[in-house]
């Protein structure tokens, strides 16, 4: 065998490795990819529990957010500021979520069943009156988004705060 010819099959033995090696990193990608997802599904849910666990633990907190998105009038200065601090909260973790949902890593329906809850709960005047004071704190991409898409979406039909039957 000639010297040309060992390296014939030096380069086809080094073609078949690279592809191998491809093969093989294309494969870690796409396991990656799931374990981010499944991850970032996690992650969502335990930051829903920020927003609503104390709601369900405190019954003061619960009167004052049921009060506050039916009225926010009603309530007084300190109650305003949890009200605040708890719809603060609320929305910062649905930018989260907004943003890892742009970036492919929360998937479309845990995003779109989000996504809902938050267009219904814009019908509120509580939520109304917080998002016109408090919007600026949160990115110009978010603002958009929420103002020119997801809060002009229709809410659920009989959509009733936290689920509460009407009076």
């Amino acid at each position: 065998m000639t010297i040309q010819e060992l390296g014939a099959i030096g380069e086809l033995i080094g073609g078949i490795a690279i592809i191998i090696s491809l093969l093989y990193v294309g494969l870690q990608i796409r396991q990656h990819s799931s374990t981010l997802r499944s991850t970032t599904a996690q992650s969502a849910t335990e930051m829903a529990e920020s927003v609503y666990v104390p709601v369900m633990q405190d019954a003061t907190l619960a009167d004052l957010t049921i009060r506050g998105l039916k009225d926010p009038s009603t309530l007084s200065e300190v109650e305003m500021a949890r009200f605040t601090s708890h719809w603060q909260n609320g929305f910062f973790t649905l930018q989260n979520w907004f943003y890892q949902w742009r970036a492919g890593t929360l998937d479309d329906d845990i995003w779109g069943g989000w996504s809902q809850v938050f267009t219904d709960i814009y019908t509120t005047p509580g939520i109304k009156y917080f998002w016109d004071k408090r919007c600026q704190y949160f990115s110009k991409e978010f603002r958009d988004y929420l103002e020119k898409d997801l809060f002009l979406k229709e809410s659920t039909p009989g959509y009733r705060i936290l689920a509460i039957p009407e009076e």
